[in-house]
């Protein structure tokens, strides 16, 4: 963060350094630029959208659930089995004759659907909710906390930044001054 901050600071020294930029230090443009840009902010917004979306799942889980699907197979060729059965012949002798039994169709469909309710949940539904709501709170808080801190970081850097053009003003002029008094000519006493 110190090196971010340094950066920030030296590109706005950097800026004001030129004399026609005084005119364009605002401190609304650093700020804006400072929400749109800065990691922290960034990283803290995208975690309060996701609680946000946690919340929503969340809130969905209080209503049924409905699915449903469908399915069709179709074989090209005959299911069957096909073993040796034993047959007693009138004479006595067991012979084994090969028989085909026909298994299923060629095409087979199936559909289904399904409704889910929570009817009793024992409050685990409304535990979770109850629990996304506080998180979604927190990073509410965090992303509020870290705003403010670089408002706080934008504020003191670009306060600075008009100090030392100030402070570059006055050694402007004081170096004018110096010149001045340096080439008044000397009056014999």
């Amino acid at each position: 963060m110190g090196k971010i901050k340094f950066k920030f600071v030296f590109s706005v020294i950097l800026l004001s350094a030129h004399p026609a930029s005084a005119d364009l230090l605002v401190l609304d443009d650093f700020l804006n630029n400072a929400m749109t840009r800065n990691y922290e902010i960034r990283e803290a917004r995208l975690a309060l959208k996701e609680a946000e979306g946690r919340k929503a799942e969340v809130w969905g889980s209080f209503f049924p659930q409905i699915s449903a699907g469908y399915s069709k197979n179709y074989i090209d060729r005959n299911q069957e089995i096909t073993m040796q059965m034993p047959l007693v012949t009138p004479g006595g002798d067991t012979v084994y004759e090969e028989v085909s039994i026909q298994m299923g169709q060629k095409e087979n469909q199936a559909a289904n659907i399904t409704v889910n309710l929570p009817v009793y949940t024992f409050g685990t539904v409304r535990g979770a909710y109850d629990i996304t709501k506080e998180s979604l709170k927190i990073e509410q808080k965090i992303y509020s906390s870290r705003r403010n801190r670089v408002i706080c970081d934008v504020k003191k850097a670009f306060s600075r930044v008009l100090l030392a053009q100030e402070i570059v003003s006055v050694s402007r002029r004081q170096v004018s001054l110096m010149d001045e008094n340096f080439n008044m000519p000397r009056k014999p006493v």
